[in-house]
């Protein structure tokens, strides 16, 4: 099989795991705010537990918040990565391909935050927007640099040969 063969069903799989990651973070923004809060306080209380921080105040609603807040870095950390494997069959430069991906993470999160001010319960945040940039400028350059390495290292490997 052919470069092209493989190339083709790559774009396709990088596409559907993009959607299907979007449609991940709409689910888990549509949860009304006492389930979200619920799966905060569960994964704070871990986190208190392993660290063995109850002994300190206000340590539970710390927690909550910083894990909420990672929630929307990690999460769009992996819708950055997403896009730029997808716009890596393009081609665009290594700044564009950065640039979009940055981009569509931050309107995805704004679309986002709007969709979770019409669910009960949630808040909708600005700053949180700025939470899911910097995710998808994370997961963006992260993936872009690996990619960029990995077809360096392939044009080595065929000069070589």
């Amino acid at each position: 099989m052919s470069d092209r063969f493989y190339s083709e069903r790559l774009k396709w799989g990088f596409t559907a795991a993009l959607i299907l990651w979007a449609a991940v973070i709409f689910f888990f923004s549509a949860q009304p705010g006492n389930v979200s809060g619920e799966q905060s306080h569960r994964i704070s209380e871990f986190l208190a537990n392993f660290f063995n921080l109850h002994q300190f105040e206000n340590v539970l609603h710390s927690a909550e918040i910083i894990v909420r807040k990672c929630a929307h870095v990690a999460e769009y950390a992996a819708f950055g990565a997403l896009v730029s494997l997808c716009l890596s069959f393009h081609p665009l430069g290594f700044k564009a391909r950065f640039g979009l991906s940055v981009l569509a993470a931050t309107a995805y999160g704004a679309t986002d935050e709007i969709h979770q001010f019409f669910v009960p319960g949630r808040t909708s945040r600005l700053y949180d927007v700025g939470f899911d940039t910097f995710g998808g400028m994370i997961g963006a350059l992260v993936t872009l640099l690996i990619v960029r390495a990995y077809f360096k290292r392939k044009a080595e490997q065929r000069y070589s040969e």
